[in-house]
């Protein structure tokens, strides 16, 4: 993960801490995932990554069972040859135990203040990382303070936007999902 202010990245190795000038226009960038490398999942005994298909998940490179887990059907530490078990068939290893891995989803997060125009913007980045979801909150001449979110209709939108819950609730899945919620 990365942040920087205006361009300038910040590491945290000298300690220094930066203000910005409230009339200048500063941008906090915050890099997530901006490669999209980062693994969907991740086995929470043993680390390794996989990741997310129509038949479930399943580990990159390796086969779906995990060294960190003994399976507790058959509780076979040493399996004897040709041992059989309906979950582990024998080798004495459960299947991996995977979790989403937090943020991977997320490319970056931005804030940007722009002193001419009065107004913060929040852009976060969750699909293609040369765009991003707007919320924009402005003053007007009158003093009133506004606010501008995603909506489904917009004509660009980062990514589609579909109603999930009342729409009172104003929440919106992202992207597309299958029945089994697997991303299409």
């Amino acid at each position: 993960m990365q942040l920087s202010l205006s361009g300038e990245v910040f590491d945290g190795s000298d300690g220094a801490q930066r203000k910005a000038d409230p009339a200048v226009e500063a941008t906090v960038r915050i890099d997530v995932n901006e490669d999209g490398d980062m693994p969907e999942f991740t086995c929470t005994a043993c680390g390794v990554t996989g990741a997310e298909y129509p038949d479930g998940v399943h580990a990159d490179g390796t086969d779906d069972r995990c060294d960190a887990r003994e399976c507790q059907v058959c509780e076979v530490d040493d399996p004897a040859p040709g041992a059989t078990c309906g979950v582990c068939a024998g080798t004495g290893q459960d299947g991996h135990d995977w979790q989403r891995t937090p943020l991977s989803w997320c490319n970056s997060a931005r804030i940007v203040t722009d002193p001419d125009e009065d107004q913060v913007t929040l852009l976060i980045s969750t699909g293609d990382p040369r765009g991003a979801f707007a919320i924009t909150v402005w003053r007007t001449e009158t003093g009133r303070l506004l606010m501008r979110l995603p909506r489904p209709d917009d004509a660009m939108p980062h990514e589609d936007l579909t109603p999930y819950g009342p729409p009172a609730n104003h929440v919106f899945e992202i992207g597309h999902y299958g029945p089994a919620g697997v991303a299409q």
